[in-house]
């Protein structure tokens, strides 16, 4: 005999009766309300899509925490469609159910909820929400007044979710969204905190229809990682400006996609850019501001910096083609002057001017706790006039200057002073040039053993923990070498 309880005579009923899903459906009109959550995790860990969807449309509760239940689920895109269905049989109607009480459909696979936690089955004072449950599903006072595609007001739900725009992996709620936009049938209206775009851009119509139901000022965290146009991102410029509470801000792989002249490409950045700049007035809570690959930035930067009026924390341009008169004001924008993380990453042409940086480095000294200057061009006699304003930030903790071809006297100026001022932990350096033969093809192994000691020598003195090579094969960004230090 095993030591595991015998089921409940109430877990042998709810098996019984999701036997037969058409039966269990006709049962949820006399299913007291208490028994609602016992019975629907069951269903859905039994993969009953019909009971499922026959209990979304009579739940009894204003809030339904479907995610919470769908983190270990073995099939949740079959779970959520039978949700959905659920959804839709709700939507259609112009007037809620007799019994359905559902206000708020929480999709959120991230969340932590009691919800679901400690239910007997024998009562219902335990559906009390936490403060952060309360918070997460109360409706705006600022609702949209939406009326449907259909003309018909929409039954009152909302439904709170990520959204993520991608093609490869269709997401199951945004597709149940596209296909009632393309039905003109009513959308539920949309709270999400993060907003994702990965890869081509939207039917524009599609994407038009699905925002005009979103709460745009619940948005916090907005990435674009596609091969969207400037003229693209402008559409969505509107939409942007109401994302009052965005705190996260990244665009990447973002094209100009313009086949005239030089000279007419310039003009028509100089015509589009101002409208997707503008929006940037409005968001008094951005914090973190990330463009990586981004084509039209040239001579447009400081437009688009001088829009952003509150203190960034993290600013990251990682390959993008700007030009020197950016980056000459850079330490002048209100919003670089408490930078807690600086990525300056990327090929630079020859001739690349870094007089900024000395400036840049003084004016977060106070703040700057992590440098990415990595695959930047930096040589010998760019960086030299740099490293005093680097000393001088004395809570950097995380250094990265692999993938510049610096030479082994200024590491080995460069690591006891930046060290001794700052709080490093963590530094990514480059195999020094003293290390390559032959125009900079071929590694010289040996060579290099005696350079990592030389680097332990150095650095034992400053609580040494780990040091070691990362090898690529080749002179690249990550053939580098890792230093970790107990700061």
């Amino acid at each position: 005999m095993g030591s595991r309880s015998p089921p409940s005579l109430l877990d042998l009923a709810i098996q019984s009766a999701l036997q037969s899903e058409g039966l269990a459906a006709e049962a949820l009109e006399w299913l007291p309300s208490e028994l609602f959550l016992p019975v629907f995790r069951a269903a859905v860990a039994g993969r009953h899509r019909g009971t499922i969807k026959a209990m979304v449309a009579e739940w009894p509760f204003p809030q339904l925490p479907l995610g919470a239940l769908l983190k270990g689920g073995q099939s949740p895109h079959e779970i959520l469609k039978a949700a959905l269905d659920g959804l839709a049989a709700l939507l259609s109607q112009g007037a809620p159910r007799r019994r359905c009480d559902l206000k708020v459909l929480d999709l959120r696979l991230n969340v932590d909820t009691l919800f679901w936690k400690g239910r007997t089955g024998t009562g219902c004072s335990d559906l009390v929400p936490t403060v952060e449950e309360r918070e997460a599903t109360q409706p705006p006072a600022r609702a949209p007044n939406r009326v449907g595609l259909t003309g018909v007001q929409p039954h009152p739900l909302w439904v709170l979710t990520d959204l993520c725009f991608q093609e490869k992996v269709p997401d199951e709620f945004l597709t149940f969204l596209t296909d009632r936009v393309k039905q003109r049938k009513p959308l539920p209206h949309l709270r999400c905190r993060k907003l994702l775009f990965m890869g081509d851009v939207p039917p524009l119509a599609i994407l038009g229809e699905i925002l005009s139901v979103l709460q745009l000022d619940a948005v916090q965290e907005l990435k674009i990682q596609g091969f969207w146009g400037l003229q693209d991102l402008t559409v969505l410029s509107p939409y942007l400006a109401r994302m009052v509470h965005l705190h996260t801000l990244l665009l990447s792989k973002c094209l100009l996609n313009c086949l005239t002249s030089r000279k007419k490409c310039r003009r028509r950045v100089q015509e589009l850019f101002p409208q997707l700049s503008s929006p940037f007035h409005s968001l008094t809570e951005l914090q973190h501001l990330t463009l990586d690959s981004v084509s039209f930035l040239k001579t447009q930067l400081h437009c688009l910096l001088t829009c952003v009026q509150t203190p960034l924390e993290t600013l990251c341009l990682r390959r993008c083609r700007i030009h020197c008169y950016d980056l000459a004001n850079l330490a002048s924008y209100p919003c670089t002057r408490h930078l807690r993380s600086l990525v300056l990453s990327g090929e630079q042409k020859s001739g690349f001017c870094y007089g900024f940086l000395p400036a840049l480095l003084h004016r977060v000294s106070a703040t700057l706790e992590s440098l990415d200057l990595a695959n930047y061009g930096l040589t010998d006699a760019s960086l030299f006039p740099v490293l005093p304003a680097l000393y001088a930030c004395s809570r950097l903790s995380r250094l990265m200057l692999c993938g510049n071809p610096l030479s082994m006297g200024v590491l080995e100026h460069l690591l006891p002073h930046c060290i001794a001022g700052c709080r490093l932990s963590f530094v990514h350096l480059p195999v020094p040039l003293d290390c390559f033969v032959s125009h900079r093809q071929t590694l010289d192994r040996e060579f290099l053993e005696e350079v990592m000691e030389d680097l332990r020598q150095i650095l034992q003195p400053y609580r040494l923990k780990a040091i070691r090579f990362i090898d690529s094969n080749s002179f690249t960004p990550c053939n580098a070498i890792c230093i970790l230090l107990d700061n």
